[in-house]
């Protein structure tokens, strides 16, 4: 007999993890800056701006060379399933 675990034991994992790459940013911020608000400001305006550069490239990239393969699989899938209806 196995044993599976919970899949919401991963769900918290992830959360967990998503929570942590929000979090370290604004407290790296707050122990770099020491009290200065504007410095504090900065720093994390240019974090926002690093992390939002690096995944809006991403997504850039996906939309250019993936999205239109994996949305005709998705509305195949959609169609086999019942879940669309065919248009003529």
């Amino acid at each position: 007999m196995t044993v599976e675990e919970p899949r919401i034991h991963s769900l918290a994992d992830e959360m967990v993890e998503v929570y942590t790459f929000l979090q370290a940013p604004i407290g790296f911020v707050i122990v770099a800056a020491g009290g200065d608000y504007a410095y504090a400001f900065t720093l994390l305006t240019m974090l926002v701006v690093t992390i939002l550069t690096v995944a809006l490239a991403t997504t850039i990239l996906y939309i250019k060379f993936s999205s239109q393969r994996n949305l005709y699989k998705l509305i195949e899938r959609l169609l086999n399933e019942g879940c669309l209806k065919p248009t003529d």
